[in-house]
């Protein structure tokens, strides 16, 4: 007879465990065991203009904080390390923004929206359907936890979706964590 299997629970970032940290257009946490809130896009989801002056505010960010922006690719470990130097408060505020620009972008819904029609079949004749590069971030606590929850609820309506547009998958499991702050 086969073990039932364990049941996922959820983890949040633990401040006192180790955190591995690499960079790409935005920096990446990673933490054994932690749970996350993952976004993929479509890869022209944002107009290459609103991608553009994003890189010139970044850019400019690095610069204003002693980081040459070439040095990303030409030596990663060694930009990395100057980022991490930053004073913590600094560097989440940039984060935070660049997140928020983000999240704004998104729901004004450029692109072709493949999926809110349901017809992936006419994407694939496209050199590449998702963005490079998902967004992601360690859960913190439980009433992060509900309000993400509570942003994927919202989202088909942000977009301007109708209720019969979309498909909402609560993962059940949650609800014990999420619901202490909901």
């Amino acid at each position: 007879m086969d073990p039932k299997p364990a049941s996922p629970i959820f983890r949040p970032f633990n401040p006192n465990a180790d955190v591995k940290v690499y960079l790409r257009n935005l920096p990446h946490w990673r933490q054994q065991g932690a749970t996350y809130f993952v976004t993929f896009r479509q890869a022209d989801s944002i107009p290459k203009s609103v991608l553009a002056e994003w890189l010139d505010i970044r850019q400019r960010w690095y610069r204003a904080h002693n980081l040459e922006p070439a040095q990303r690719e030409a030596d990663p470990d060694s930009f990395a390390a100057g980022y991490l130097r930053i004073p913590k408060t600094i560097r989440r505020a940039f984060e935070k923004q660049q997140a928020k620009m983000l999240h704004e972008e998104l729901d004004r819904c450029h692109g072709s929206c493949v999926l809110r029609v349901h017809d992936v079949q006419t994407e694939a004749s496209r050199p590449r359907f998702w963005q490079y590069e998902s967004y992601d971030r360690i859960i913190r606590d439980a009433e992060e936890l509900a309000a993400f929850r509570r942003y994927i609820v919202r989202n088909p309506e942000a977009a301007g979706m109708k209720a019969s547009e979309s498909l909402y998958f609560a993962a059940e499991w949650l609800d014990p964590f999420a619901s202490k702050t909901a």
